[in-house]
């Protein structure tokens, strides 16, 4: 929107029950500013709360493996070998983040992937 723009004022009447059902969606949203809650549904329709706490997980995972690999990198370079149970801890590793990425991908709206 244009900063010179000039704003307007639009009026809507509410019941109490609607006033409240409004009120709740709000909090929902995370949102406590009305007017800017009331612009986004009249422009857009919808509010979209994302949850990204699985997703977090996931690259938490990804990197406690890049730590590790890291970690193997920096001792097979001052020792020259490549120890079983390394590669045994980024295996294992893996297969957490791989979980992880198909229980995201499980809980995540059909339309989404």
């Amino acid at each position: 929107m244009n900063s010179k723009s000039k704003m307007v004022n639009l009026c809507i009447r509410v019941s109490e029950d609607d006033k409240q059902l409004i009120e709740e969606k709000m909090r929902l949203c995370h949102m406590s500013n009305f007017s800017g809650f009331e612009r986004k549904m009249l422009i857009d329709g919808y509010v979209l709360q994302v949850d990204y706490s699985p997703m977090k997980s996931v690259a938490a995972e990804l990197n406690r493996i890049g730590v590790n690999i890291n970690q193997i990198v920096r001792r097979i370079q001052s020792t020259g070998n490549v120890y079983d149970e390394d590669i045994r801890e980024v295996q294992k590793t893996m297969d957490q983040a791989w979980k992880l990425l198909r229980a995201c991908m499980l809980s995540m709206p059909k339309n989404a992937h």
